[in-house]
């Protein structure tokens, strides 16, 4: 997961545990204000027909019931009951509800009660007035309470969402923002290969965290260049006195293999060491090109016809291996010639080939190499096709490695290190190279680079 969506995400969960606890403090804060407020009104309701009932001789049962129906506070289905101390009735607002002796005495112990009486509030309480003394019991429905409460709590649960879903699109905006100026140090980074370690990142201001990474990585990069710098010199200066001895030691080894007078066991001699000498000055070549920088600081690219520098290829290779059959074919017909057409520099591209060629003809028993020419919208498409003896599927990561070389391949001339330079100046052109095989039956490589059109 990106830092980005990781910062997102962490963003928006504290926001909405912060939003969901504020939201349910609201609503209980909110409940227990309104029961709070229901139950003061059955309270007051309650106390004030006890007093008219205890305080004034003249309300009688009747009075007090007409005061009662016509009152414009009496709260909804609100029923109050008076008592005397020997739990007679003495008044009834509704039809009279029959309840237990022990709630009675547990009025007239406590003073005060409240509690839910199914879907009803009910509260009792012991009225001492002047004349007489009464345990009332009053209930009633808080419908309006109780509307505002879901009222209250959609409007809740669809703030909630609503700003969540802000809380989450915000959240990413401001991720991505904060992360922009890392996002252009991975873009810096990722022209920066080991072909080419001059590039820098930019340090920006210098002073705040990226800066810093930025600086960091610049010290970094200055250790690796002169690093790669002192390790290919040495390879190079060491190739390079290699393969003077070399020439001079392959020259006086033709010069006494031109000796008639030589016998066979001496020239069969001679010639082996001549072989062996020849594969010494191929492998210091081939060292050298691999420690060659290949960027585009050095390179010379011009536009190539890729379909031309591939049926030249076959040409040339053809009369080279004349026992072969080099076969070169379109998989579709470019109707732009830019599909076509690369930047490239044509001695590698023609090395690269060169190379993928050989190696299908020399691992392969049946002498003969396909070559498919295709493109994308983005892509030249060149695929290196034979019936060999395949790779390993444990071997094909590590193929393009130098010097590796797959077990079935050991015993085989070669020093692997050919693809290794393919992928190396095919990287230098900004495309990639890819292998698919079946053990024992061929491989597959194909070779994707940019062409013109995009």
């Amino acid at each position: 997961m990106k830092i980005r969506t990781k910062i997102a995400i962490q963003f928006s969960i504290i926001v909405s545990i912060i939003l969901l606890c504020f939201s349910l403090s609201i609503y209980f804060f909110t409940e227990s204000s309104l029961i709070e407020r229901f139950y003061v009104r059955i309270f007051n309701h309650a106390s004030t027909t006890a007093r008219l009932l205890s305080d004034v001789d003249e309300i009688d049962n009747k009075l007090l019931a007409l005061i009662d129906k016509s009152s414009t506070s009496k709260l909804p289905e609100e029923a109050i009951q008076v008592y005397t101390l020997d739990d007679s009735l003495v008044f009834s607002n509704l039809k009279p509800v029959v309840y237990p002796k022990s709630l009675l005495d547990e009025i007239k112990v406590k003073k005060e009660i409240r509690r839910e009486n199914g879907k009803k509030e009910l509260v009792g309480l012991l009225f001492k007035g002047k004349l007489h003394d009464y345990v009332v019991v009053a209930t009633a429905s808080d419908e309006a309470g109780k509307e505002e409460l879901r009222s209250l709590k959609s409007r809740l649960v669809i703030g909630f969402f609503i700003v969540v879903a802000i809380t989450i699109i915000s959240s990413m905006v401001f991720a991505k923002q904060a992360l922009k100026p890392i996002n252009s140090v991975i873009k810096q980074i990722d022209d920066i290969s080991a072909n080419d370690l001059s590039k820098r990142i930019d340090e920006g201001n210098k002073t705040d965290e990226i800066a810093q990474l930025s600086m960091k990585f610049n010290e970094m990069l200055e250790r690796l260049q002169k690093s790669f710098e002192q390790q290919r010199d040495f390879v190079t200066h060491a190739s390079h006195e290699l393969r003077t001895p070399l020439a001079s030691l392959k020259s006086e080894i033709e010069l006494g293999l031109d000796d008639e007078k030589l016998s066979e066991s001496h020239r069969e001699t001679l010639q082996n060491i001549h072989f062996d000498v020849q594969r010494l000055i191929e492998l210091s070549n081939n060292i050298l090109q691999l420690a060659r920088p290949f960027n585009s600081n050095i390179l010379i690219f011009n536009e190539l016809r890729v379909d031309e520098v591939m049926f030249q290829l076959q040409s040339d290779l053809q009369k080279k291996y004349q026992e072969c059959r080099i076969n070169v074919d379109f998989e579709k017909i470019a109707n732009n010639d830019e599909l076509l057409t690369i930047m490239g520099n044509e001695l590698l591209i023609r090395q690269v080939f060169i190379n993928l060629i050989s190696n299908s003809l020399k691992y392969s028993e049946i002498k003969q190499v396909w070559i498919l020419i295709d493109f994308d919208r983005k892509n030249v498409n060149i695929k290196i096709k034979d019936k060999g003896i395949g790779i390993h599927a444990n071997d094909l990561e590590k193929i393009f490695e130098p010097f590796y070389r797959s077990q079935n391949a050991i015993g085989r001339e070669g020093f692997g290190i050919g693809l290794a330079i393919c992928k190396k100046i095919i990287d230098a052109h900004g495309g990639k190279i890819i292998v698919s095989s079946e053990f024992g039956k061929g491989s597959v490589f194909t070779v994707s680079i940019p062409h013109l059109s995009i």
